[in-house]
């Protein structure tokens, strides 16, 4: 017998003629089942190695700030005005460059590494389709070419990994992220589960609510307890209105 609460998960079920010397028949069923693979995308980094800095910084006391927000009182447009001037004058002078994330590459994946494996196996596929001795010594030392590459590669990312993490002088910043990259930990940007009263919240929408009352306490705003407002689901319309309201009354 087959229970689910979860009918959409399976594509077919039944049952199959009894085997051999058994008077049961055989129950079967199929799941559909996803694996979720995350794929290679673009990102925009700055190059701080390259940085002008004494041409940056000359620009950046040269120019004029409080022109910007003179003829204006929307804090909106402000902001939107003081970062466009100030990005502008960032990309001069400090380099910007598009790089491929593939988050499923082992930490020592370079390019080069990558293009010999891709080299070995479009080889590989080429003494299948036409088996012959000259494509199989092709194939063999390329293959032999790419083992020394990822040989090299490890050995060269373990001793510089070795070597900043025995820095004493290392930010503490810096070294988490080389031991996430050397454990092969992902980065994770979403909230963990918030505990009130023993009872777990896991919603993202409810956590960052709980996050956000609690820094209005930081900052001397009275609002209600924040396990009251988290017992019902919190609209941001109704949240700006209760602090807006607590805020008239601090300033009163």
């Amino acid at each position: 017998m087959v229970i689910t609460n979860c009918a959409e998960r399976f594509s077919a079920s039944g049952t199959l003629s009894p085997p051999s010397n058994c008077d049961h028949s055989v129950i079967f069923a199929s799941m559909n089942l996803f694996s979720h693979r995350s794929r290679s995308y673009k990102r925009h980094v700055w190059n701080f190695n390259n940085v002008n800095s004494a041409d940056l910084n000359c620009e950046l006391s040269q120019m004029d700030w409080f022109s910007l927000w003179e003829n204006t009182n929307d804090i909106h447009e402000t902001y939107s005005c003081w970062y466009s001037h100030f990005r502008s004058i960032i990309e001069k002078y400090i380099p910007l460059k598009t790089v491929t994330i593939r988050p499923y590459d082992k930490p020592w994946m370079d390019s080069k590494v990558r293009h010999a494996i891709r080299r070995r196996d479009r080889l590989l596929r080429i003494h299948n389709i036409r088996p012959s001795p000259l494509p199989w010594e092709s194939y063999r030392a390329q293959r032999n070419f790419a083992t020394s590459l990822i040989r090299f590669a490890k050995k060269s990312f373990y001793e510089r990994a070795n070597k900043d993490l025995s820095n004493p002088d290392i930010k503490c910043k810096k070294w988490w992220s080389i031991v996430n990259r050397v454990c092969g930990r992902e980065h994770s940007s979403s909230i963990p589960p918030i505990i009130i009263n023993e009872v777990p919240f896991l919603i993202p929408r409810k956590k960052r609510a709980f996050l956000t009352i609690i820094l209005c306490y930081r900052l001397n705003f009275h609002l209600p307890m924040p396990f009251l407002l988290l017992s019902s689901p919190i609209r941001h319309s109704d949240f700006y209105r209760i602090l807006l309201l607590q805020r008239s009354k601090c300033l009163n």
